[in-house]
């Protein structure tokens, strides 16, 4: 008997409904959570690595590939690379070099504040230029962070409504 014969209709959603109700949720969750990041990063990141003599990664950078003009990589897409669960822990520079990493500071939420004159968002700013838009929408709509960046990068990009819609209620 396999865990999803024994879970016939355990979707994410569904799991996350019955979430306290046993003990074997969390569980199954969890589970879930360090399949997905051994198939979807681990199990890629060893076979590309095995690649060459050294055992080591060397993505492609793309300076002007995406429509909006955002900085990318792929083979593997570093920006892809989940913040939890240790996969960032395996990027590492050689000895005698050093990694450098650059972040715009959610730059989209910044130039829609001056193209809109926002006076939310140029308040926010104004007051703590390290502010973090998508905890501020967060904390404004009632909704974790996650949820709020989604649907807001969402809008600014063009997510439909029905997908904004999953992304929340998921």
């Amino acid at each position: 008997l396999s865990l999803h014969d024994a879970l016939p209709i355990s979707g994410k959603s569904v799991l996350k409904k019955l979430h306290s109700s046993h003990k074997i949720i969390p569980l199954v969750e969890d589970y879930r959570k360090a399949a997905k990041l051994q198939a979807g990063f681990l199990n890629p990141l060893l076979e590309k690595a095995r690649l060459n003599d050294e055992h080591r990664i060397y993505p492609e950078f793309l300076q002007a590939r995406t429509l909006i003009g955002r900085f990318a990589s792929r083979n593997p897409n570093g920006q892809n690379m989940p913040r939890k669960g240790g996969v960032r822990d395996c990027i590492c520079a050689p000895l005698g070099f050093r990694l450098v990493v650059g972040d715009e500071s959610q730059i989209e939420y910044r130039m829609l504040a001056h193209q809109s004159k926002d006076p939310n968002l140029i308040k926010l700013y104004n007051e703590n230029p390290d502010a973090d838009v998508h905890q501020w929408v967060a904390d404004t709509a009632k909704i974790e962070r996650d949820s709020a960046k989604a649907i807001g990068f969402g809008m600014l990009f063009g997510l439909s409504d029905d997908r904004k819609s999953t992304r929340l209620n998921s």
